[in-house]
């Protein structure tokens, strides 16, 4: 090591010497210049030194609040490093909109640098230097958890890319757009907001995308989203999404019944939670069922009460023809054999249809038109009207009467 060290430094005096003999060599004229020049050279450097030199802390403070105030990030880059170092002017811009957002405690921070050297994020720091002490204002880098209210979502903060749940690290503090993407079965989901990166709180992105449940009586019917059916059951809607909700995308459900098929109203999806729906099951087919099975019905009571025989009674229950034999009509009307009944008219006024228990359920207000006469004397006819309120239930391929109300009632 000492003989490399000696081999070294005999080069440098060999160098030097050169140069002092080259120096030597030169007239009186030339070497006045280089002397005036090099004298020239350290003048400047130590001028620019003083006249740019070392900032006071009350210099530091006053141009940090001036460059906010003006949203002057290039004067800002000036004053203030991130982690010691120098950063490019537009780096510092989402630090001044931080700030920016925060004037009217401005000079309550200022203060603060001023007495403390510290005011949340920002601190006073200084380094010496051959003209003195430099101060600057250090901010440091930090790292935030970026969360949103989906897993999935990709979220763009100072042109990175984090997924929810991730850590965005190394960021210099200040106020940001963040940019979102969520791709949902329905399509993609986009959007933006202004979120704040500091190191007293994480970012918090709300994506405009929504799970919804789904109830209704018809647990087995389709469903239909967009327009599409997205092949799975009423039943199966629990918590279901992400849906967007910022498309007005429509939401219906459409059931098979024995009548054929019937869909719900269309709902749009524009907040999460619970959609209720139900479906008007009453179509033209179904009223045609009806009035021919309450026909029947009723034809076959006025045939049982003629031919006195109860058991002619067809779509009721047994405790139905009990009632409309025994009590509704028998005991008002033939006390003797001598009535009987004709021209039947038969008038559907209201209905009601609901699915209850799995079973398909109606109540119909039906007015009946009839004439009565003697047998002994058939050119007396006495014309009634009753209205009944029945209650049907769909069984084994057939409505049938499972209850039965009289509104009006009759004396002989």
């Amino acid at each position: 090591m000492k003989e490399k060290f000696k081999e070294k430094l005999s080069e440098f005096n060999g160098y030097l010497k050169k140069v002092i003999g080259k120096f030597n060599a030169l007239t009186i004229e030339k070497k006045i210049v280089i002397i005036f020049i090099v004298i020239f050279m350290i003048f400047t450097f130590i001028t620019v030194g003083i006249l740019n030199g070392a900032p006071t802390k009350e210099e530091v403070i006053s141009n940090f609040k001036v460059a906010i105030e003006n949203k002057d990030e290039k004067l800002l880059s000036k004053t203030l490093k991130i982690d010691g170092k120098k950063v490019d002017s537009e780096s510092l811009v989402p630090l001044i909109d931080y700030y920016d957002d925060k004037r009217d405690t401005l000079l309550d921070i200022t203060k603060k640098l001023r007495a403390e050297n510290k005011s949340g994020m920002l601190n006073i720091e200084s380094k010496k230097n051959i003209f003195g002490e430099k101060y600057y204002i250090n901010v440091s880098r930090i790292s935030v958890l970026v969360k949103s209210n989906f897993n999935n979502t990709e979220i763009f903060i100072d042109n990175r890319s984090v997924k929810s749940g991730e850590t965005l690290k190394d960021i210099i503090p200040g106020t940001y757009i963040a940019r979102y993407k969520l791709n949902t079965e329905f399509g993609e989901v986009t959007g933006e907001e202004e979120v704040t990166v500091s190191e007293d709180a994480n970012i918090n992105i709300h994506v405009d995308a929504g799970n919804i449940t789904l109830y209704s009586a018809y647990k087995d019917a389709d469903v239909f989203i967009d327009n599409k059916n997205i092949e799975k059951k009423v039943s199966d809607i629990v918590d279901f999404g992400p849906i967007p909700l910022n498309r007005d995308i429509e939401l219906y459900i459409e059931q098979d019944f024995p009548w054929g098929k019937i869909k719900s109203e269309s709902v749009v999806i524009n907040n999460n939670g619970i959609i209720k729906l139900d479906i008007n099951m009453v179509n033209e087919k179904l009223m045609n069922e009806i009035e021919i099975s309450l026909n029947t019905f009723f034809n076959s009571v006025f045939d049982a009460l003629n031919g006195g025989d109860k058991t002619l009674i067809q779509n009721a229950d047994e405790s139905t023809r009990n009632k409309i034999y025994d009590d509704i009509f028998k005991k008002t009307l033939f006390f003797t054999n001598n009535y009987e009944i004709s021209d039947m008219n038969l008038n559907i006024e209201k209905s009601e249809f609901k699915y209850e228990d799995s079973i398909y359920k109606g109540n119909i207000v039906v007015k009946i038109n009839y004439d009565i006469y003697k047998k002994i004397l058939p050119f007396v006819k006495e014309s009634r009207e009753e209205t009944f309120l029945v209650g049907l239930i769909y069984d084994d391929g057939k409505w049938v009467s499972n209850s039965i109300q009289r509104f009006n009632m009759y004396d002989e």
